[in-house]
């Protein structure tokens, strides 16, 4: 399976790209895990809160394959532990269906599909290695219910449209508070990274 993090808008910070880098390095030992930034709509003095979150969600849909499994990262979603999280993340990995719980909107799907195709935007980063762990399948990672390829998805500042929450298979929030669109790339990718470590049994978290 893999991991890709999609994000409306690419970050004008150094230091955030280092630690998605950083992160993202160490994740490959596991999974083959990806950052695809997608490009800023660009704005008009007409533009309007309605329209940006509109054109946002009809770039984000085009990178959707039919069977990817979307997750928002949103604060209307679960707000699972890291324990949680990884527990959540070895289930998928195993094969085995089950979410963080209730949705805050998007729910579970069941074979949902957006309008794109299977467009693929670029800028990925990160290693390709595969971990030999014990979720089965090629490589140590498995698919569950004909997934291939799993997606969290950082919007942009106003959020998503009601199209991509239609589309998306579950939501998750990283926290009550609010995070700016850039830094949130580096903590979710710390808490894949952390969430790996738990499920191989790496001295890295700690309870």
């Amino acid at each position: 399976m893999t991991i890709d993090l999609i994000t409306v808008g690419k970050t004008d910070s150094a230091e955030v790209s280092a630690l998605v880098a950083l992160y993202s390095k160490r994740i490959g030992r596991w999974a083959r895990f990806g950052v695809v930034m997608l490009p800023d709509v660009k704005r008009t003095g007409k533009t309007t809160e309605a329209s940006l979150t509109r054109a946002e969600g009809e770039m984000l849909l085009r990178q959707f394959a039919p069977d990817d499994h979307v997750v928002l990262l949103d604060d209307k979603g679960p707000q699972p532990t890291s324990m949680e999280f990884a527990s959540w993340l070895g289930r998928r990995l195993a094969g085995v269906d089950g979410g963080f719980g209730a949705s805050g909107g998007s729910g579970l799907g069941s074979g949902r599909v957006g309008d794109g195709s299977a467009a693929r935007g670029s800028g990925r980063v990160g290693g390709s290695g595969v971990g030999s762990g014990c979720f089965g399948g090629a490589g140590g990672l498995g698919g569950f219910g004909g997934v291939r390829r799993l997606c969290f998805v950082v919007g942009g500042a106003y959020g998503f449209s009601p199209e991509v929450r239609k589309r998306a298979n579950e939501t998750v929030s990283l926290s009550r508070m609010t995070f700016s669109h850039q830094i949130v790339r580096a903590i979710f990718a710390e808490q894949l990274y952390r969430a790996f470590s738990i499920l191989h049994g790496e001295p890295y978290h700690h309870e």
